[in-house]
């Protein structure tokens, strides 16, 4: 068990006058059974003249915050105090990939036919014929889900260097085959792309990543900033996680914010302004971890 300390901020600084904003903010981390939020809150400069919560589709925790006066800057600072146990996520029992891709393909069953969603093309994933090709080598006949899974997290991570500057928010999973290189958003698409052109469902997943490298050991790439990894269906309701950037199964060190298609149904922060021209965004992040034994403030 471990507890974490999370604080998100986001700024925007405008080179004029906005008239009016309205945003939505995805920041609140989910509850879920390896993942207990302790403590959240979410603070906005200037003050919001509107806020509101709710869920949405994917089930996750989402605030309206809209300032109908004008301003020039706008911070957004999410505070969060959260718990994980790793022990309490899904156990890896196996199944054959082809039974996963059969049962979701014929929908017969309620659990089944929702899991269609994370199979079918979504707003920043087509299905590639790429993404078949390259999958393929790592899906076999007869070879377990997860085993496929992982073997395409292996390649990804062995085939694909990471690089900052190689793409934007923007950049299409067709362009990450060509350049070999991206960050974990590119990534996270990627393996999700070759598993649904295998049949598998899969969804995005957004949160935190905290490392604790050894001495003489490089830090996970990553760390202390908003990461993106990939949630793998591998029987009826139950998902694994797969993060390719950095090769490996989450366990104590990831932070669930939200779950989607892709990352367009989760980004943390979504708006509309009037006015403003040109604006710089400023994202920091800190991820620390706490005494369990500490109370809560």
């Amino acid at each position: 068990m471990i507890r974490y300390h999370i604080r998100h901020e986001t700024n925007y600084f405008y080179g004029d006058t906005v008239a009016v904003s309205h945003n939505l903010v995805r920041l609140r981390p989910l509850e879920l059974a390896y993942q207990r939020v302790l403590d959240t809150d979410i603070a906005i400069t200037p003050k919001a003249s509107h806020r509101s919560q709710r869920c949405d589709y994917f089930g996750n925790r989402m605030e309206y915050l809209g300032i109908s006066y004008p301003h020039r800057h706008l911070q957004i600072t999410a505070s969060s105090t959260i718990e994980i146990d790793p022990d309490a996520r899904p156990k890896l029992d196996d199944f054959s990939w082809e039974s996963i891709a059969r049962h979701v393909a014929q929908g017969l069953e309620p659990i089944w036919f929702m899991a269609l969603q994370y199979v079918l093309p979504s707003p920043r994933i087509p299905l590639l014929a790429e993404a078949e090709s390259y999958a393929r080598e790592s899906f076999r006949p007869g070879r377990g889900v997860i085993e496929c899974a992982t073997d395409l997290m292996h390649r990804i991570k062995r085939d694909f260097t990471f690089d900052s500057r190689a793409t934007d928010v923007l950049t299409p999973t067709s362009e990450i085959f060509r350049k070999r290189r991206g960050v974990c958003q590119d990534f996270a698409h990627l393996q999700i792309a070759c598993l649904r052109a295998m049949g598998i469902p899969a969804r995005y997943v957004s949160g935190y990543l905290r490392t604790y490298p050894a001495e003489g050991h490089p830090r996970l790439e990553g760390a202390d900033a908003s990461h993106a990894w990939v949630a793998c269906m591998v029987r009826p309701g139950c998902w694994i996680e797969f993060d390719p950037t950095n090769d490996l199964l989450p366990r104590e060190d990831h932070v669930v914010l939200a779950y989607g298609r892709d990352f367009s149904d989760v980004s943390p922060v979504d708006g509309v302004f009037i006015g403003g021209g040109e604006h710089r965004l400023v994202v920091s992040v800190d991820v620390q971890p706490i005494d369990a034994s500490s109370p809560i403030q």
